[in-house]
């Protein structure tokens, strides 16, 4: 029996994405659908992904000053705390996401899995500890620009996982039929 690990991000890929893993892999199959969401300690913690952001001018000098911006991966909520749409850690709302695309997908046998931190350690750490056989990731369409500043976590996950990665684009997995 294959065990399956499917990478969700809460985007509108993710249903897509598991659908087609559910197709390639059959109803035999055991999975687990991860959510990793970023974790910040304080209101302005630094970006893993670029440290300092530039923006403004110092009035007559035309230069720019760098200010820290908010982790990218976070949502805060309108009063600065974590709470978003009632869901209250990084971890419940990791949950909530894996949850909603399972049932989304229609794969009643899927378990959810909530991980914190970095991405691309996350989805390794919980392959790792579900003995996964295969890890199915979605291809975002995006630009240079933006893979410059947030580098896609499917090739990151080739370069280090010790399993099969299977990467789904998203022309596929829109073309893919649902089930």
């Amino acid at each position: 029996m294959t065990r399956v690990m499917i990478a969700v991000d809460g985007s509108d890929l993710d249903t897509p994405l598991a659908a087609t893993a559910h197709r390639l892999f059959g109803a035999d199959s055991d999975y687990w659908a991860v959510n990793v969401q970023g974790d910040v300690s304080g209101a302005l913690a630094a970006s893993t992904a670029f440290p300092a952001m530039y923006g403004g001018s110092m009035a007559g000098f035309g230069m720019a000053y760098p200010y820290m911006s908010p982790h990218p991966y976070e949502v805060r909520g309108a009063t600065g705390d974590d709470v978003v749409d009632g869901v209250e850690t990084a971890e419940e709302r990791a949950d909530a996401t894996a949850e909603a695309v399972i049932g989304d997908a229609g794969i009643s046998s899927a378990e959810p899995v909530a991980e914190v931190g970095d991405p691309p350690d996350a989805i390794l750490r919980a392959a790792h500890e579900h003995r996964i056989d295969v890890i199915v990731v979605g291809d975002h369409d995006r630009g240079w620009w933006s893979r410059l500043f947030a580098p896609a976590v499917g090739g990151e996950l080739i370069e280090r996982a010790e399993v099969p990665i299977l990467v789904v684009s998203s022309q596929a997995a829109d073309r893919a039929p649902q089930e």
